[in-house]
């Protein structure tokens, strides 16, 4: 990576610690942008078309936050802190392909690419708009599955 395009990323991954006090760093093995999934920060993954059926429920209830599309078919909802989920919910989650993430695993965040792929907001994140409820997304998701069928 040339050495300006690493001091882009490095000044966007600090941009948006400060802006959002998101724990972003740069992944010098890949050359992306990257948050960490913490306490604080969680993400969600499934695919594009639920991910968008579901931000437009989260619309309506006014809670619809960061979105980003990754390489492929896939989004992630960034949201507040995890918490416990029954089995029941887990098991349904699985079923429609949403993937909960761990604390550790990195998403990549825009303007990181992977291959020719582009990693873009669905929906960017708003400086004075806290991260929505992860169990928020949850439901959105879980109630967009029974609107369109997978």
């Amino acid at each position: 990576m040339p050495s300006s395009q690493l001091e882009h990323m490095l000044a966007t991954a600090d941009a948006y610690r400060r802006f959002y006090g998101w724990p972003t760093s740069v992944d010098h093995t890949t050359g992306q942008v990257v948050l960490t999934v913490s306490g604080e920060v969680s993400a969600i993954v499934a695919a594009r078309t639920l991910c968008e059926d579901a931000q437009a429920l989260l619309a309506i209830r006014m809670l619809a936050g960061p979105v980003v599309t990754l390489p492929g078919a896939d989004c992630a909802f960034l949201t507040g802190p995890a918490c416990h989920l029954s089995e029941a919910t887990v098991t349904d989650l699985q079923r429609l392909g949403v993937r909960l993430q761990c604390e550790g695993s990195l998403i990549p965040l825009p303007p990181s690419r992977a291959g020719d792929d582009a990693v873009r907001w669905l929906c960017g994140p708003k400086p004075t708009r806290p991260l929505p409820p992860w169990t928020a997304v949850i439901g959105a998701l879980r109630a967009s599955s029974a609107i369109c069928p997978l």
